[in-house]
């Protein structure tokens, strides 16, 4: 049923951005033909409806226990709500004020490079995860190209603690790089109640799409009735993916973060506070301590070090790298919103709702992905320190008192 709807949603994301099929009604095309603010409003209320029913039947996939199909999803996710958010922008960009010279300057055709990765990303992972072959698919996907066999138990030993070393500050770093543009823009702009209010939840995303729709006229309403959709389906697939039971642990500590951030502080601090989150220094330590204890043989050494290997690619590309798009669309919309006035204050707040639970996201997929020691939050792969511990067969030191 989620393949069905996620097929008609593609094909309805490709005529949006001007990839139809040739005698279609085409209103993007490169950039070459003028927009149809009519029919580009029937498509992007069609894509909501469909985003919507997909999130519901994703639901169960996100549960299910092959953990490759979990992360997959995350991608999934991540590339939707930022395509979606694209889709809404454009949209927007048609409701300013007739004549403004901002809207052609801005560029906002599937020509223009961001949009063109935002599709890209889409396509690569829609199209990935609804193949019947998945698991076939997704090894090849993320197998790397293979490490000369270590000679003897020491090398394998060094081999596998290279990898995990590697992979663990990897992961860390790229998230401290990947968030930083996100956390330093909510710094700039943590206003107590906006950012109280944004943290606390749908409740304030909802009341502030509402209140952008209001005291518009009958055209424009229409538009931006079916962008804010848009912007509240993008929003729900963050939450979902965080998880609503651990929603409130996870802002309450990514909301600390910026409360207690002061401007030019803002990179270090960022950085020191996942390096705390993720126990990065412990989970190195325990890792070499468990390897020391265990006496698996060299090939188990060698096949954990791969899957190792794996877990840090899997990250790179369904987070790190859906991240990396999201925040380029994120950072298009305000140029957006100052052309529609009428709806500017509200959209604004919402845009740092989303900016917040992105950040959010993605703080709590490294940490999931680590997997030193946590509780669970995404719960959507098998985390490097979780992995290792299992294959050597040590469970990881235990906390001191």
């Amino acid at each position: 049923m989620y393949e069905e709807t996620a097929h008609e949603y593609l094909e309805l994301m490709e005529k949006f951005m001007g990839e139809e099929a040739e005698g279609d009604v085409t209103f993007r095309s490169g950039g070459a033909e003028e927009a149809d603010p009519e029919v580009m409003t029937m498509r992007a209320e069609a894509i909501a409806e469909k985003s919507q029913k997909m999130l519901e039947e994703a639901k169960p996939m996100l549960d299910d226990e092959n953990r490759a199909k979990r992360s997959w999803m995350t991608g999934q996710f991540l590339a939707q709500a930022a395509a979606e958010i694209e889709v809404a922008a454009q949209l927007l960009a048609t409701a300013a004020d007739e004549g403004a010279e901002e809207v052609e300057a801005m560029s906002m055709r599937s020509g223009d490079s961001t949009t063109k990765e935002a599709m890209g990303n889409l396509k690569t992972m829609m199209h990935s995860a609804a193949d019947e072959k998945f698991a076939e698919q997704d090894a090849v996907a993320f197998r790397s190209g293979g490490t000369e066999a270590p000679a003897d138990m020491e090398e394998a030993r060094a081999l596998l603690m290279g990898k995990t070393r590697e992979a663990i500050t990897g992961i860390a770093g790229g998230t401290a790089e990947s968030g930083l543009n996100l956390f330093l823009g909510l710094v700039a702009q943590k206003a107590p109640e906006v950012l109280n209010s944004a943290t606390a939840g749908r409740e304030f995303v909802t009341a502030k799409l509402d209140e952008a729709k209001a005291g518009t006229g009958e055209e424009v309403n229409k538009r931006v009735d079916a962008a804010t959709r848009l912007l509240l389906t993008a929003y729900d697939k963050l939450i979902t993916l965080v998880g609503r039971d651990a929603t409130d642990e996870a802002r309450e500590t990514v909301k600390g973060w910026v409360d207690e951030a002061e401007s030019e502080g803002g990179a270090s601090m960022f950085e020191e506070q996942l390096s705390k989150l993720y126990q990065v220094e412990k989970a190195q330590t325990d890792l070499s301590t468990m390897l020391e204890s265990s006496d698996v043989e060299i090939v188990v050494l060698t096949d954990t070090a791969a899957e190792v290997d794996e877990i840090a690619a899997r990250y790179d590309e369904l987070v790190l790298k859906q991240a990396a798009t999201f925040d380029k669309v994120l950072d298009r919309v305000p140029a957006v919103l100052q052309l529609v006035k009428v709806a500017f204050a509200p959209l604004t707040a919402v845009l740092f709702a989303l900016r917040f639970s992105l950040l959010t996201t993605l703080v709590y997929a490294g940490y999931d992905y680590i997997g030193h020691g946590q509780g669970k939050f995404l719960d959507i792969a098998d985390g490097v320190s979780q992995v290792v511990s299992e294959r050597l067969g040590t469970p990881p030191p235990a906390e001191e008192a």
